[in-house]
């Protein structure tokens, strides 16, 4: 039996313990012992009560810093996370260390957490990275620009990376350490495994991934079924409460088609005001390998796992992204043909034309429904058991990166 620790430091919502829950309960049947050390303990409360999984808080540097206006690439995003501090990263390394002292793991599953890798190499800690495209950027020099309208110079992100490197050099130079040629070597994972489908990387084009699929929690939570069973066309949509929801909501009530929607965090006064004999809200996580089942359209915000679920089902997306990750995931449906996305600032009329165009244009269906095709033999089941016997064959991780050369 071996201890094994997964990592989750950076980002929010449920996406990222949810890539992680289906291969720790595969690896706990197999006899082995698994913690966690997570963000967000309210999401892990929800997410890993049930299953019984312990977890304990990630060494976090405080308070979200800003160190440029919008972040233009994976070096901008380590800098906001502590990288450009030696002291913080010095004192976030210290910490994963005291954390794996206590812990005393045999290995890491890193899920965006580049200071617990950082610290893993450090320590000598076997260490497996999964994550999505955005997660586990490209492994050149520099990390390419996610905002390409900012016009940032492959100069000025050299410069930038160069200055997080000498922040790492000097944090490893106090353990006695060598320092690292490049910010991507100094994180660089035994192995770095891509839990997408090339077509929703959010690098697109990406030379030397290596892509295992989608991991998903689609089969837990509530079953609902759809409102009312008469052949109307049935709408799913998982949002957050954001400025212009109310329009979403108005328009999804007086569509006439049959509404689910997930909104965590919607206040009571919302959920009795939008909520009618066509359309249920909930504030949980639903089943939705269900749900998928019936649905015509899918409105979210972007999120991988949503757009990566509605893919594999075969149902266009109607995407309203927050995010940069989300519109990443957007431009890719678009660009594919199978979504639509709507500015958030510009919901109406935006949204309801776009819905429309969803449930009355059959090209969108068409191209969703091959997309389905194509990856119709992915198995979530054998990607989790392949995962765990590569798991299970660290250190030796260059025979284990070769089983997933092909995939």
């Amino acid at each position: 039996m071996t201890r094994i620790l997964f990592a989750w430091e950076l980002g929010a919502n449920f996406g990222h313990l949810t890539q992680m829950v289906p291969i720790a309960r595969r690896l706990r049947q197999r006899g082995h012992e698994v913690l966690f050390a997570v963000k967000d303990v309210a999401i892990a409360h929800n997410l890993l009560g049930s299953d019984g999984f312990r977890f304990l808080q990630a060494p976090a540097c405080g308070a979200r810093r800003r160190t440029v206006s919008k972040p233009a690439s994976f070096a901008d995003i380590l800098a906001e996370a502590g990288f450009d501090d030696v002291n913080i990263l010095s004192g976030l390394v210290e910490s994963w260390h005291h954390l794996f002292n206590i812990v005393h793991p045999d290995l890491l599953v890193a899920q965006y957490a580049p200071s617990a890798q950082l610290a893993a190499r450090m320590a000598g800690l076997p260490c497996i990275s999964i994550g999505t495209g955005f997660e586990l950027p490209p492994d050149v020099a520099p990390f390419p620009c996610f905002r390409p309208w900012l016009k940032v110079s492959n100069n000025e992100l050299l410069m930038r990376e160069r200055g997080l490197l000498d922040t790492i050099n000097e944090s490893t130079a106090s353990l006695g350490l060598p320092a690292s040629d490049s910010l991507q070597q100094a994180l660089k994972a035994n192995i770095s495994l891509l839990a997408t489908l090339p077509e929703l990387d959010h690098y697109p084009g990406r030379r030397g991934g290596y892509y295992i699929g989608p991991l998903c929690m689609l089969d837990d939570g509530d079953e609902w079924i759809w409102p009312i069973e008469d052949g109307k066309p049935c709408i799913f949509a998982y949002l957050r409460p954001f400025r212009g929801v109310s329009t979403v909501m108005e328009v999804l009530k007086k569509s006439g088609a049959n509404v689910i929607v997930v909104i965590p965090g919607i206040s009571d006064t919302d959920r009795t005001a939008f909520s009618g004999e066509r359309l249920k809200i909930s504030t949980q996580r639903l089943r939705i390998s269900t749900i998928l089942k019936r649905a015509q359209v899918v409105v979210s915000h972007g999120g991988h796992g949503m757009m990566a679920a509605t893919m594999l089902a075969g149902v266009p997306t109607l995407a309203i992204p927050i995010s940069v990750e989300q519109w990443l995931s957007t431009r890719n449906v678009e660009r594919l043909g199978s979504g639509i996305g709507v500015d958030r600032s510009n919901i109406s009329p935006q949204f309801e034309s776009a819905l429309n165009r969803l449930l009355v244009e059959s090209v969108y269906r068409e191209q969703a429904g091959a997309l389905a095709r194509k990856y119709s033999q992915y198995d979530q089941d054998v990607v989790i058991e392949r995962l765990v016997k590569t798991i299970e064959r660290l250190p030796g991780y260059r025979d284990a990166h070769q089983s997933f050369r092909n995939w």
